[in-house]
């Protein structure tokens, strides 16, 4: 149906990790959702929303609260602080309301919306080098980098090869691998 290789990727980009993006966005909602408790419980008085000049309550409930979190919160460049009524410095609030909207700006806007973008972004290349791959612009570079030295070509990282024509490997190759090692000691005729 789309014929663009682009379309398809950035499509693909969302769909082939939506497991991934789902649980993501099921944990924001969950800290929206103890967000909006927090308020509910502690500044209920500071939730007010400008409606046609004048000032309307937007959590009297705890599903209001979350609507009006979920809604304004996540739009808002700044989080619900941006919504959220001001409180004067000498409030005895004030600390627990800034602490509150550098909370929600941090946790939700910055760290989880940047998961589901990063899961995105990182299929997105996924999805690239695949296709450079099956055209044969990739073939044999697995990490890559490539370098040319002298005419040669050399591969650095995991598709170098560690043991080249018969020779035993390095002796610090052999600590670099996971796990025990065990050396062998050369067979003596005796």
């Amino acid at each position: 149906m789309v014929r663009d290789d682009t379309l398809q990727n950035v499509i693909q980009s969302v769909t082939r990790n939506g497991r991934s993006i789902v649980v993501t966005g099921i944990l924001g909602v969950i800290i929206v959702y103890l967000f909006s408790v927090v308020g509910y419980l502690f500044l209920r008085d500071v939730f007010l929303l400008d409606v046609d000049d004048t000032e309307e309550r937007v959590c009297d409930s705890l599903l209001m609260c979350i609507v009006t979190s979920m809604n304004h919160g996540l739009r808002n460049g700044g989080g619900i602080g941006d919504v959220l009524k001001e409180r004067s410095s000498m409030d005895p609030l004030f600390a627990a309301r800034v602490v509150y909207d550098l909370l929600f700006f941090f946790v939700l806007i910055v760290i989880v919306l940047n998961l589901i973008f990063g899961v995105i972004i990182d299929t997105f290349a996924d999805l690239r080098v695949e296709k450079y791959v099956m055209r044969g612009n990739l073939a044999g570079r697995t990490d890559g980098i490539t370098h040319h030295h002298n005419g040669r070509t050399a591969t650095t990282g995991a598709a170098r090869p560690q043991v080249r024509e018969g020779r035993e490997p390095p002796q610090h190759v052999l600590y670099l691998r996971p796990g025990p090692v065990c050396v062998r000691a050369p067979a003596r005729d005796i």
